[in-house]
């Protein structure tokens, strides 16, 4: 598949906390990031645009194109980054736990991280109204391999169907909880009707595990400027296991670490 950049983020603060579990960043780094972009003439795709690119790349001219997601539907997308993407015309996708709407993280507060509030109905019709795009994030934002085969039917079966019913349009993509799949997880995701799926940062790029890139945990510019070029995903590819764990380590230090079920 093609390499786009499809960028990866979570929550998004006014001022960053001391303590912060989720990789997140301000609105105004936000803000930097897309001036920072448009600087070196990347155009901001939806994810339905950037999909189209990657899986067709003989039929379409790319040039640089860069795609927004943001996963679990805090509201903090609402009151913090929706305002720096409408400011600058930049499409975006927002993956929702369809149980939790209008609820708070939960799954976070299992593990004893802070809680935090999460999108409402009204808000995820009125985003979609301006223009967001909004996917699936599994029902319960459990890990998708952790489950029983009944417990991963409901995750992925009904989501679709129940975020389509709420929007009155289609829902066509998925991103897997806590990063979390496998074979099996991507097979029933794509014969529940998803047209794709988003992974994380993991040496595999296909439809239903589209590598994604988590800026939030670039420092300087090179280490951006690696993600961005798909050079950090090269490296995890050619690498698989440890051994692209212990490579990435080297080569840009702690901060690179990232979970053996990233590194595929």
């Amino acid at each position: 598949m093609l390499w786009l950049p499809i960028l990866m983020y979570h929550r998004v603060y006014d001022e960053a906390p001391d303590r912060d579990p989720y990789g997140a960043v301000t609105a105004e780094q936000l803000d930097e990031t897309i001036r920072y972009l448009r600087r070196r003439d990347y155009r901001f795709v939806s994810l339905d645009e950037a999909f189209e690119l990657i899986t067709a790349p003989g039929k379409i001219e790319t040039g640089r194109c860069v795609s927004l997601t943001f996963d679990d539907g805090y509201r903090d997308f609402y009151t913090h980054a929706f305002p720096v993407l409408e400011r600058h015309g930049c499409p975006a996708t927002v993956f929702v736990a369809t149980d939790f709407i209008g609820d708070r993280n939960r799954w976070d507060e299992a593990r004893g991280l802070p809680s935090a509030p999460l999108l409402s109905r009204e808000e995820i019709v009125e985003l979609a109204g301006r223009g967001v795009s909004f996917g699936c994030h599994g029902a319960s934002h459990r890990p998708l391999t952790r489950v029983s085969p009944e417990e991963r039917r409901r995750e992925i079966g009904g989501v679709r169907q129940a975020l389509s019913g709420l929007l009155g349009r289609d829902v066509a993509f998925f991103a897997y909880p806590f990063l979390d799949q496998d074979a099996a997880v991507r097979r029933e995701v794509a014969e529940a009707g998803f047209r794709g799926a988003c992974g994380g940062e993991q040496g595999w790029n296909e439809p239903f595990l589209m590598h994604r890139v988590d800026l939030s945990r670039a420092k300087g510019v090179w280490s951006r400027e690696l993600r961005l070029r798909g050079w950090r995903y090269r490296l995890l590819r050619s690498l698989p296991g440890r051994g692209a764990a212990a490579a990435l380590r080297r080569v840009r230090g702690p901060e690179a670490d990232v979970p053996l079920a990233e590194v595929r």
